[in-house]
């Protein structure tokens, strides 16, 4: 049995961008901001869509762990 409903689309608060930018060293200007905010909503409608299909009792198709990620600093 598959879900075909398509997932809601809800706005992103363009803050919560920013943050998640802030944290990964990105700087985003306001009119970036206001660019990129339409563009991740689609992306996190898409990602909510796979949440949806996945099976909850198995283990995730992939990993992605950031504890050895280093941010490259230049002074």
């Amino acid at each position: 049995m598959t879900n075909n409903s398509e997932p809601e689309r809800t706005s992103l608060d363009p803050e919560i961008l920013r943050g998640l930018a802030d944290t990964i060293g990105v700087a985003l200007t306001d009119d970036r901001l206001a660019a990129l905010t339409p563009q991740a909503e689609a992306h996190f409608v898409l990602l909510r869509h796979l949440a949806s299909a996945a099976d909850p009792h198995t283990e995730p198709a992939a990993l992605f762990q950031l504890d050895q990620w280093t941010k490259e600093v230049h002074e």
